[in-house]
């Protein structure tokens, strides 16, 4: 293989430069990232661990296949989104492994808002739809959401029509969908072709889980 000589000159003023401002956006994109990991003030993360709860990111981390590969998907979806909750939304996405089976996580971040859903995450939520269609995946939603940002109705009503439109579809293909319902949201149900009820608790969580997946 011919070995090509490169032509850079890393010691020129523009290319020092140029790492000069890429190292500047890069700073900008990682503080970005940190931003989306925040599930919520102090005093709401607080009230959950004095309920004995769970974040959203700790749910996916006991469900997931340990050692396995994954990563998180749309984690600066709505950032800078004009009335909205922040980078990432009110949910965290993740593709990664349950029980050797390649799956969709969607977990909302009942911390940031009560998990309610604004319009970017409505459409984060559609372009997840998109990914387990187009690529066969199993859907797995751990639901804790207070529904729709009442000012953004009329446009997340629609998103989410479509967005249970969609489930059902792929139900239809034979791409399930499981949602574990934490709490009283019981409109994530009412597409469901099954449908089981389980009072758990913190210690049984990954029992269930494994359950879920291979159900």
């Amino acid at each position: 293989m011919k070995v090509r000589k490169p032509t850079v000159d890393v010691l020129s003023s523009s290319f020092i430069e140029n790492e000069i401002s890429m190292k500047k956006l890069l700073k900008e994109l990682n503080s970005y990232y940190k931003l989306s990991k925040q599930e919520g003030n102090a005093a709401q993360i607080k009230r959950t661990r004095v309920r004995k709860k769970l974040l959203a990111r700790e749910k996916i981390d006991l469900l997931i296949d340990k050692k396995k590969p994954y990563i998180e998907l749309m984690p600066l979806a709505g950032l800078k989104h004009e009335n909205g909750f922040g980078a990432g939304g009110t949910t965290v996405v993740v593709l990664g492994y349950v029980s050797n089976v390649l799956c969709l996580i969607n977990a909302n971040v009942a911390t940031r808002k009560a998990g309610a859903v604004d319009y970017a995450t409505s459409l984060k939520n559609l372009r997840l739809s998109q990914i387990a269609k187009e690529n066969k995946l199993l859907t797995i939603n751990l639901v804790e959401s207070g529904g729709a940002n009442l000012p953004d109705q009329d446009r997340v009503f629609n998103n989410y029509g479509k967005f249970f439109m969609e489930m059902s579809r792929r139900s239809k293909e034979g791409i399930p969908t499981i949602s574990i319902v934490f709490g009283s949201d019981s409109w994530w149900s009412i597409c469901a072709g099954h449908v089981r009820l389980f009072n758990i608790s913190k210690k049984c969580c990954k029992g269930i889980f494994s359950w879920s997946s291979t159900c």
